[in-house]
């Protein structure tokens, strides 16, 4: 990848973000609805946008979007950005998916629900990946994906790979970039939710997870369901606490 000056830019900070939902239900059909419930609210339309508004905030230019709806649940999307000057055709990745080119960086993200029968669970997993050599850090954009995304744990890293030239023939890592994740993230997030980070500076890699501080039936049962059991809700919080520490 290049950038406008003469000197190649091959600095690439990369942000992974892995984000869950959870909702507990008293039947199976009540599992059924919050799946539902989740593919909907996950779609296409609404991912399609998310990348876009994420592709505007580091400055890059979408060059082509494809997407695809699982069949009955499930939204996955992927985002592909061409290097610059190397577009290159859409490919469609995997059955469910939204491809994409931006000039400068590449950008994916998939969901992956999933029913928890025998413990009355219902999960989706949304996972994306964004990758630029550009001049804004994909840091930069966790306040906007924290505003969009509702989640009950998260886990975060960042690395940065390759060199930016200094213009003095010497060679600049990057490693004065970062101090932790947390700094970039959004004031409410630091309030709301359980953080432990993982920082090693010296090999450019940084790790964060999360997890909501309030685990309650309000925020992880639909209305419409009746009063949640206490098994469900001791299942829930052993669920989260599980995906939190690992």
């Amino acid at each position: 990848m290049t950038n406008h000056s003469e000197q190649p830019y091959n600095l690439t900070r990369s942000l992974g973000l892995n984000a869950f939902q959870v909702f507990a239900a008293n039947s199976d059909a009540g599992l059924q609805a919050a799946a539902h419930y989740l593919n909907a609210k996950y779609d296409t339309t609404f991912l399609i946008g998310l990348l876009e508004e994420t592709a505007d905030l580091i400055g890059a230019k979408v060059l082509n979007i494809a997407s695809e709806q699982y069949d009955p649940l499930g939204t996955s999307v992927a985002l592909l950005l061409a290097d610059e000057g190397h577009p290159g055709p859409s490919q469609q990745l995997r059955t469910n998916s939204l491809l994409g080119h931006l000039d400068k960086s590449h950008l994916t993200v998939h969901t992956y629900p999933q029913l928890h029968l025998d413990t009355g669970l219902c999960s989706l997993r949304l996972d994306l990946d964004l990758a630029t050599c550009g001049a804004v850090s994909p840091l930069e954009t966790l306040p906007l994906l924290f505003t969009h995304i509702t989640c009950d744990v998260a886990t975060i890293d960042f690395r940065i790979r390759g060199y930016q030239p200094s213009g003095t023939g010497r060679l600049e890592f990057g490693s004065n970039e970062v101090a932790s994740i947390s700094d970039y993230l959004p004031a409410i997030c630091k309030k709301h939710y359980l953080i432990n980070e993982i920082n090693v500076p010296e090999v450019l890699f940084y790790h964060t997870r999360m997890m909501r501080r309030n685990i309650n039936p309000v925020n992880h049962m639909l209305p419409s369901d009746e009063r949640m059991q206490l098994s469900r809700l001791e299942n829930l919080e052993k669920h989260l606490n599980l995906l939190y520490r690992g």
